[in-house]
């Protein structure tokens, strides 16, 4: 900040000091004094600027490389001016001349910086659409002003359409750039320090006031050199380099604000189009009353802008109904892979369902259907009153196959004494394991002599030895038999009944053994 400060300090010296230098100097050492001085000012204020160039981000950086290209303008017109001042007579200076290309090109290069630096990605077609319409409306109420107020006592003291379009071109201009750095400041007041504000604001007011000056001397045709407005327009110059200056002051910290949202709601539409609409049928009523050339100019200038407007609008609905689109497609395509996710899901938890009733209903070693789904066979056939027989097998001597080759070496045992059993019944009954070396099999079916016939075949079937992890060895059953209704009503009676006929045979040293076996 105290940086700053000696930058004012200095530059209000050189102010002051420019305007006693004026006031108490000859004509001919004004004049050379003031080629000096009023070229020396956009120097200076381009070094302020150059100084912090490489210190910016790169917005800020392109921000002041747009001030610096606007200075160098505004150097190269104080160059073409000065020389002309210096070597030519006053009545032979250009009006307009190639001075005045580079001075409106320095204040459009300005208007730009302010531009550039709100037209974020995510804004700038609202920012640009906002801009056309300002310049469409801007444009016609300057045009109107001039051609009522200004424009016949300039044509009634001789001065050409051209010099009198440029001398409303400045101050036209420099409210617009007034306008440009308002919006800018709104729009990303987090960009500005407060001082960095209050110079810009200063400056360009010395620049109004200039160029309105400038406008009304040259209206009462009272201009003259060495001036007390060229101390104006220099000190107005090095106070932007200044306020440049400033932005290494102030570090950027908030987003920007939505400042374009209400523009865009439908009322302020209506407003814009009913304001623009105004403008031109005004302008339109003039040509036809007074058939002006300007009047005819501007107008087609202004059609031009609405026409780009349209443009600019109907670019913004496609790019609009582009991005809906694309978020249609984009949701539909996240609906059918959710779906499918789902779908995944759903048929991963029924496989998953379906496991687990698996495992709970299933022995984990011989896969047969366990204890649980034993109960749910027999009381399903109970509740529907079907006759059944129910044959309880033990395996003898298991326990001693147990503690001489291991417990791993059991449970092949198992497994293959299940592999029997089943192939043994094949589709005529169901076995069950019930516990250690406790089988059960249930058979729909309470015939004594299709019964006989499959013991039988159970029993024939065990002779055979069972290979067994390289080995052969012999196993045997007792067998118990029960059957329902006749040796109970519900299904631990028939369990009960063919597990003490199952013990019965066991001790009694035979296959098998009916529960009313004497």
């Amino acid at each position: 900040m105290k940086k700053i400060n000696i930058c004012l300090i200095t530059a209000l010296t050189f102010a002051i000091l420019y305007f006693f230098w004026l006031s108490f100097s000859t004509e001919n050492v004004a004049t050379v004094s003031t080629s000096i001085i009023t070229t020396a000012a956009p120097l200076i204020s381009l070094l302020f600027m150059l100084n912090i160039y490489n210190d910016l981000n790169n917005t800020r950086r392109n921000f002041v490389l747009l001030f610096i290209l606007g200075t160098f303008s505004y150097f190269i017109a104080e160059l073409i001016w000065n020389y002309q001042v210096l070597f030519l007579s006053l009545g032979d200076l250009p009006f307009p001349g190639i001075s005045d290309l580079f001075y409106f090109l320095n204040t459009i290069l300005f208007i730009s910086a302010f531009i550039y630096l709100v037209s974020t990605k995510s804004q700038r077609l609202q920012l640009f659409s906002f801009l056309l319409d300002l310049l469409i409306i801007y444009s016609a109420i300057i045009v109107l002003l001039a051609m009522k107020f200004f424009v016949p006592i300039f044509e009634a003291n001789g001065y050409t359409t051209l010099s009198i379009f440029v001398s409303t071109l400045y101050p036209a201009l420099v409210l617009f750039l007034l306008i440009s750095m308002v919006i800018c400041f709104l729009y990303k007041n987090d960009t500005f320090a407060r001082v960095t504000m209050f110079l810009f604001i200063a400056a360009i007011s010395l620049q109004v006031i200039g160029d309105m000056l400038f406008t009304y001397a040259m209206y009462h045709s009272m201009f003259k050199l060495n001036s007390f407005l060229e101390p104006l327009w220099s000190l107005s110059i090095i106070l932007f380099g200044i306020a440049v200056y400033s932005l290494s002051e102030h570090k950027e910290v908030n987003p920007n604000k939505p400042l374009l949202h209400i523009y865009q709601s439908f009322k302020w539409n209506v407003y814009r189009m009913i304001i623009q609409s105004g403008c031109i049928l005004t302008l339109l009523y003039l040509l036809i009353q007074k058939n002006n050339l300007i009047y005819s100019s501007v107008l087609t200038v202004l059609i031009i802008l609405v026409l780009l407007r349209q443009i600019l609008s109907s670019y913004q609905i496609h790019k609009l109904l582009s991005s809906i689109s694309a978020l249609k497609d984009d949701l539909e395509q996240k609906v059918i892979e959710r779906t499918e996710e789902l779908s995944r899901k759903n048929e991963d938890l029924s496989t998953a369902v379906e496991k687990i009733n698996y495992m709970a209903l299933h022995d984990d070693l011989t896969d047969l259907p366990n204890r649980r789904a034993l109960h749910e066979k027999l009381q399903g056939l109970i509740g529907e009153n079907i006759p059944f027989t129910l044959l309880f097998i033990d395996v003898n001597k298991f326990k001693e196959i147990n503690d001489s080759l291991g417990h791993n070496y059991g449970d092949e045992v198992l497994k293959g004494i299940s592999q029997v059993l089943q192939h043994s019944i094949k589709d005529v009954g169901v076995v069950f394991r019930q516990s250690g070396d406790e089988f059960i099999i249930t058979i729909e079916n309470i015939n004594s002599l299709f019964i006989e016939n499959i013991i039988n075949k159970i029993i024939q079937n065990s002779i055979v030895p069972l290979q067994v992890v390289e080995q052969r060895i012999n196993v045997s059953f007792s067998i118990g038999v029960s059957q329902y209704p006749k040796d109970g009503n519900n299904l631990n009676e028939i369990i009960r009944c063919a597990d003490f006929a199952m013990y019965k045979a066991k001790n009694d040293c035979i296959d098998c053994c009916y529960p009313n076996t004497k």
